[in-house]
């Protein structure tokens, strides 16, 4: 679940307009680089309505560096662009700072005394007192600027009941009686690499859900600029949420990709909800009161811009704001466990099959077709390079789902493989052993065969186990280059052992007849088509 501003947009707000409510009324379409009268009316209050830290004051305004929301950052910047006075209009005093409940924010502007409203539109709409035709035109024209993906803020005064405001009554019951003076329109463009990244992470099994505080309009415009192919009813608006009993969501949940103006109580929800799905559930967030949220989920991520709460909070910071590093995070996620995996069957069938020639030779009373020091060696030099390369893998699986069993490491693929490829392998290998000592092959001879197919197999199979799922004709089984390097250097240090003359004294081997090593070559390759069936074999149930 993710945030709409600064994860799938660029969070910088451009004013693009300012709309009084006569021309909301008479829907006015076009824009003009130079304000009139009333346009800048309302721009001078909406400057009283902001909290903006200026870094350099006593440079030129066009200069100056600011801190701060990004709306009203870019509020600011407009009031420079058209030469306001900005250093006075902003003198002001908080008197109801903004918060997900109310939706707005009241400010007492220093230099007339007016208190300055700046908040959701359809908020400050409903608390102004004006006709019923009014009304309705007003709404409909911010409902269709809002449908063209663009944020709006809602500017107004707060008339007659100014002096209970001051007084130190609630501000946000007593400020029922507003004149609505009018809307400023923001445009913040969408990431260019967002469509990409929704994309690429919905084909690594994960689904994206918008949450956002814009109105429906704008995050439906923007969930199709993404490329979502969304129509109204997979959208909810925090105040359908909230009519919602939790069974009713539950039912509905999985079918909606927007949540519209909701509070950071709606997320809390709607996450706990996700997880009762049993879905892995990771959010965005970054204000104060998103740290409930993003404590209650499975990962929590806060923006680096975001509060020191949130962060504190959260399992991760996402330094840049930006989705598709999360996208880089879970890829990065997906390989390691799926290297993981590979790991184990890599080192849990080697070792089965160690396991089980030693005991099946027991059990039949044939002399041990390894020594300790053949198997310490085989161990040390031959499985343990290539094992330690798989970590350096970049092949993994896209299509594994979101599920709590992603991470689960023992899932049934990696049991089935190493269970039936270590049984299977092992069966083979004492019938090998087993009939050669049968056909008069002497010991040491005997050995030294089964000591070359086992260290040869656990060298080949590496390159088979690059991956669990795909077969071995689908990839390009020599794509890691440190595998490479490390069957190499194993390959060399157990053609050394059954070569140079001291090394075959101290393991007690010997170099095979040709036939023999003809016999090996067709082992390996025989267990690269047992690997693959196996695999086959899984992946054919799996589909099943």
């Amino acid at each position: 679940q993710t945030d709409k501003t600064g994860t799938l947009t660029e969070a910088k707000m451009q004013l693009q307009n300012v709309l009084t409510l006569k021309e909301l009324v008479v829907e006015k379409a076009t824009r003009s680089e130079k304000l009139t009268l009333s346009e800048r009316s309302v721009l001078e209050l909406a400057l009283a309505g902001t909290d903006i830290l200026i870094e350099n004051p006593h440079d030129l305004p066009k200069e100056w560096r600011l801190s701060g929301h990004p709306i009203e950052a870019s509020i600011v910047r407009a009031g420079i662009a058209h030469d306001l006075d900005v250093a006075t209009h902003t003198k002001s005093a908080s008197v109801l700072r903004f918060n997900s409940t109310n939706k707005f924010s009241l400010s007492k502007q220093e230099s007339t005394g007016s208190i300055v409203a700046l908040g959701a539109p359809e908020i400050l709409l409903k608390r102004s007192k004006m006709d019923k035709e009014t009304y309705v035109a007003a709404e409909a024209a911010i409902m269709r600027i809002a449908g063209e993906g663009k944020r709006l803020l809602g500017v107004a005064k707060v008339s007659k009941t100014a002096a209970k405001v001051a007084e130190g009554a609630d501000p946000a019951g007593a400020a029922e009686d507003m004149q609505f003076l009018g809307i400023m329109v923001f445009v913040d463009p969408l990431r260019k690499e967002a469509k990409g990244a929704i994309e690429k992470i919905e084909s690594l099994g994960a689904s994206v859900v918008m949450l956002t505080g814009d109105l429906k309009g704008t995050a439906l415009s923007i969930g199709r600029e993404l490329g979502w192919s969304i129509d109204e009813g997979q959208i909810l608006s925090g105040e359908e949420v909230r009519a919602l009993s939790d069974k009713e969501l539950l039912a509905n949940l999985r079918n909606i990709r927007i949540f519209a103006r909701v509070t950071p109580e709606d997320k809390l929800r709607v996450g706990k909800l996700y997880r009762e799905l049993g879905e892995v559930v990771a959010m965005t967030g970054d204000g104060v009161n998103d740290a409930p949220s993003l404590k209650a989920v499975d990962i929590g991520i806060a923006l680096g811009s975001g509060s020191d709460v949130a962060k504190a909070t959260a399992d991760l910071v996402l330094l840049d704001d930006n989705f598709k590093t999360i996208v880089s995070a879970i890829e990065e996620g997906r390989r390691m466990l799926d290297n993981i995996r590979k790991t184990a069957v890599y080192l849990l069938s080697t070792s089965l099959n160690e396991v089980m020639l030693i005991g099946g030779a027991l059990l039949a009373g044939l002399p041990l077709p390894l020594t300790a020091l053949q198997i310490i060696w085989v161990n040390l030099f031959t499985e343990s390079l290539p094992a330690l390369s798989f970590a350096f893998d970049d092949l993994y699986d896209t299509k594994e789902g979101a599920k709590k069993s992603v991470s689960n490491i023992f899932n049934a693929e990696v049991k089935f493989l190493t269970v039936g490829i270590g049984t299977l392998i092992s069966a083979m290998l004492f019938a090998l052993y087993w009939s050669l000592l049968h056909y008069g092959i002497e010991l040491v001879e005997a050995q030294s065969v089964i000591f070359l197919c086992l260290a040869g197999y656990i060298l080949v199979v590496a390159f088979s186990l690059r991956s669990l799922k795909q077969p071995i004709y689908s990839y390009n089984p020599f794509g890691n280059k440190m595998l490479n390097i490390s069957v190499c250097v194993a390959a060399l240090f157990i053609l050394a052992t059954v070569t140079i003359p001291f090394m075959q004294d101290i393991f007690n081997l010997t170099i095979p007849s040709p036939a023999l090593l003809g016999l090996v070559a067709v082992w390996l390759v025989v267990n690269i088509i047992v690997i693959e069936l196996a695999k086959a074999v899984f992946r054919n149930a799996r589909s099943a």
